[in-house]
């Protein structure tokens, strides 16, 4: 939450709970740009302002690791848009939010704002080691609809070698998860050389199935799943339909992005 601090071990969860369910301590740390402090053991301060948004995203990382947490760079094409050379200078940023679910975010850009991939190959480009972020960013829980900030609608997939705060942190930090706003995978393999991956369709439908997870709406296109591997220059360096993909890496940097398209009871694709 918005500059507040809870210890996960002081929460009494109510009802049913799985076995496997964790949560993290982090905070939402909000001035005059916003970032999510994860794993940390005290409430970060937010205070810090500066004309130079850098040094602000920069101060926020130092302040969240002195705290012992990591930092997301949160929904930067919400209102003032977060440009990458705003970005590319500040040390030891790992994670931007590439998508965030609140309605009121333009992950994919408009009139006065790019698509966030642009932004993310821009700091590629500039050989900066940044992972992009999915994010559901809910902060309403009584009242649900598409237009409402609800939770479940995005998320990452941590390959994390125990089920721990600090362990999925530090996965994170080394790029060892992908992230999702409905796609589940069954394989990826990030390799130096390439990249391979295929889709759980199972898991990917029963996610899909949810009646709060809307998509975006789309113009043109087919229902079906299309896996592109992206380069440089946000270069589709290879295009496929189906549900598995390989590509071998040939530039500076390589990243993968499947989208999946569904034909709604209203017949509008999304």
């Amino acid at each position: 939450e918005h500059n507040k601090f809870i210890d996960p071990t002081t929460v009494q969860l109510k009802g049913e709970i799985r076995d496997d369910f964790l949560l993290l301590p982090g905070e939402e740390v909000t001035g005059p740009v916003h970032s999510t402090a994860m794993n940390i053991s005290r409430l970060v301060p937010w205070e810090f302002k500066d004309k130079n948004r850098s040094k602000i995203i920069q101060n926020h990382v130092n302040e969240t690791r002195r705290a012992g947490g990591a930092v997301i760079l949160n929904h930067p094409n919400w209102g003032r848009p977060i440009h990458s050379h705003e970005i590319s200078p500040v040390k030891n940023l790992y994670m931007f939010e590439l998508y965030n679910a609140h309605p009121g975010v333009h992950s994919f850009g408009n009139a006065h704002r790019p698509h966030l991939e642009q932004v993310w190959d821009a700091l590629l480009e500039k050989k900066m080691t940044i992972y992009g972020v999915s994010s559901d960013d809910a902060h309403k829980l009584q009242k649900w609809g598409e237009k409402e900030n609800n939770p479940g609608r995005g998320w990452v997939m941590v390959k994390s070698d125990e089920l721990s705060s600090e362990a999925i942190t530090k996965a994170m930090l080394r790029g060892d998860f992908y992230s999702s706003s409905g796609v589940m995978l069954e394989k990826l393999v990030l390799g130096e050389s390439h990249i391979e991956l295929a889709v759980n369709q199972n898991e990917t439908a029963c996610e899909l199935a949810s009646e709060f997870l809307f998509g975006r709406l789309v113009s043109k296109g087919k229902p079906g799943t299309v896996i592109e591997f992206i380069g440089p220059g946000g270069e589709v360096v290879k295009s496929m339909e189906g549900n598995s993909g390989t590509c071998k890496v040939e530039g500076s940097y390589l990243r993968a992005k499947v989208t999946h398209r569904v034909k709604k009871k209203d017949g509008s694709l999304r």
